[in-house]
């Protein structure tokens, strides 16, 4: 986007949301106008070739081939594209309470909440528009092929896949995206560089604390304050991540991912799975053979 430091969206996903709609589309000469009536709709956008130009009250900008973008559907918005040929992929839903626009401080100072996602304005980076454009394009293909309860049930869990990728990239680019940052960021990415690389060992923050080389009080207060979470949850989350990864597509049992990721006891990896993914290790598995089969 154009200004220096992009809006984020704060979203309430208790109640969920509603009225999913997802689609992959092709236009020639692409112009249309949001009249601003709905403020409780948002769309994720993929462009996957050309680019469009958004104009509001508040300015003009532009959003690149290949980028991501995500807005409401408040305020009149004009969105034409330059291009003679302009192709996306998109996500519709609508939400029971009006999302929160906040700053990139506010975002940066933002602690993670259960129910909650925060989502960027846009995104260019290659490997997060990469997995969301696949989600995308996922979700279109299931609603567009029938069968409603079960398409829209499977649309859901792509649609918080998504949302869950784009709140992670959020929180870090949010802090990236401030024009100082505290001198402690290098304990940070220590602890994050330890922890990604003994995943599947057992250890303590103590630990991580004496090889990033500073005291278990310090690093539980820096890491907090700059990653919104706390060690420990942030290490949960990592390994339900690659957890998630060797079952839905390496086809791995919940007992082997356990033991991979470091959980001595797969039945307390399965509690954080459905906490932190909204499905079970057999849903997550039945998703992805079903997905395979119907790509097949």
């Amino acid at each position: 986007m154009n200004p220096a430091m992009p809006r984020y969206f704060l979203i309430s996903l208790n109640p969920p949301p509603l009225w999913l709609h997802a689609n992959t589309q092709t236009w020639q000469t692409f112009e249309t106008e949001y009249s601003g009536r709905d403020p409780n709709r948002m769309e994720i956008n993929y462009l996957q070739e050309g680019s469009v130009i958004a104009r509001s009250r508040d300015g003009e900008w532009r959003c690149p081939p290949k980028s991501l973008w995500i807005f409401l559907h408040t305020g009149s918005l004009k969105v034409i594209s330059p291009d003679p040929v302009m192709q996306e992929a998109y996500i519709s839903f609508r939400l029971e309470d009006t999302p929160k626009i906040i700053s990139t401080k506010d975002a940066a100072n933002w602690r993670f909440e259960a129910h909650y996602a925060l989502l960027p304005e846009q995104v260019i980076d290659p490997v997060v528009c990469e997995k969301v454009a696949t989600l995308l394009k996922a979700a279109a293909r299931i609603l567009n092929s029938g069968g409603f309860v079960a398409s829209s049930l499977r649309v859901r869990a792509y649609l918080y896949e998504m949302l869950a990728i784009l709140t992670e990239y959020a929180m870090l680019t949010a802090r990236q995206n401030l024009a100082s940052a505290p001198p402690e960021s290098r304990y940070t990415k220590r602890a994050v560089w330890y922890i990604r690389d003994h995943l599947a060992e057992r250890f303590s923050v103590s630990e991580v604390a004496a090889a990033v080389g500073i005291s278990y009080s310090h690093l539980k207060a820096v890491f907090l304050q700059e990653m919104g979470m706390s060690l420990v949850e942030y290490t949960n989350r990592e390994r339900i991540r690659i957890a998630e990864h060797m079952i839905s597509v390496e086809g791995r049992s919940q007992e082997e991912a356990s033991a991979a990721v470091g959980f001595q006891d797969p039945k307390y990896m399965g509690r954080l799975f459905r906490r932190y993914t909204g499905m079970t290790c057999m849903e997550c598995r039945r998703l992805s053979r079903q997905d395979k089969k119907y790509q097949a």
